[in-house]
């Protein structure tokens, strides 16, 4: 699908899904978009509905058949198309993007030394409690859509995971529902440790 017509779909409420690594889709995404890598392409069940029509972002065209087939066996039959042959395609022909910032776990540790930060864990439970940043806040990537009222919006967010994919997903889906100032943290509690950072339990 041509830039022109995805853009003319977008306009007639079609839900598009970005299958591209979390930092490519930081760098510029469709506003409205959800980040679903093919990596954690289950999520999808999460946020996807049944009843309106699909559009896809590949990072790579070889991932179609793969994508199609896994978004079908979760029951979802309804993808109309995708953007040909890449996002290089909507930069090309000059249409607006939006972007997401991004964090190592460094640059994530000098800010909660010196700033005011809230980080959010989308981890599940049982990750969370082997170990997290004191102070963070654990929701379920799935999940975040429905306890927006559970994430402070007065300071800075850093979404956080085991390595950023489903941060990234979670972060999408918080950009959807207009919440800024959000940061998905690169490598997640999995480069944390690494590091040697303290970790509470």
């Amino acid at each position: 699908m041509s830039p022109g017509e995805f853009e003319r779909k977008l306009k007639e409420g079609v839900v598009v899904i970005d299958t591209r690594p979390p930092p490519s889709y930081a760098s510029g995404y469709i506003k409205g978009s959800y980040n679903i890598s093919m990596a954690r392409l289950g999520m999808a069940g999460w946020v996807l509905p049944y009843d309106k029509p699909i559009l896809m972002i590949l990072g790579n065209l070889a991932e179609l058949r793969d994508t199609v087939t896994g978004l079908a066996r979760m029951g979802f039959d309804n993808i109309e198309g995708y953007l040909t042959p890449s996002m290089v395609s909507w930069y090309l022909t000059a249409r607006p993007i939006e972007r997401l910032g991004i964090l190592t776990t460094p640059e994530l540790k000098e800010k909660l030394d010196t700033e005011k930060w809230t980080v959010l864990d989308v981890r599940s439970i049982e990750e969370y409690e082997t170990g997290h940043i004191e102070g963070s806040i654990n929701l379920y990537a799935g999940l975040v859509g429905k306890n927006l009222d559970k994430i402070p919006r007065d300071k800075p967010i850093a979404v956080i995971c085991k390595s950023g994919t489903r941060s990234g997903f979670a972060s999408s889906i918080l950009l959807r529902h207009g919440v800024e100032n959000i940061h998905n943290v690169m490598g997640g509690m999995t480069s944390w440790k690494n590091a040697g950072y303290p970790v509470a339990k």
